[in-house]
């Protein structure tokens, strides 16, 4: 049985909402050691990959043709 594309977004979207939580807590408790910067990079990548994901959903295609496209 294959993984449907779905659950990968389900996946992303929690990491994303805990990135944004660290993110939340280092800027309202002024604690830099949890490294700001790094921390908004990823942020800004797992938004363009939950667009990504979310765009092949649309266009209802499964995960072997996203390894395709991206790999091939």
């Amino acid at each position: 049985m294959y993984m449907k594309l779905y659950l990968f977004l389900i996946y992303e979207v929690v990491f994303l909402m805990l990135i944004g939580l660290i993110i939340y807590y280092a800027e309202i408790k002024r604690n830099l050691q949890l490294s700001l910067g790094l921390n908004k990079i990823i942020f800004v990548l797992c938004i363009f990959n939950v667009v990504f994901i979310s765009y092949y959903i649309k266009r209802g295609l499964s995960i072997c043709d996203l390894s395709n496209d991206l790999f091939c």
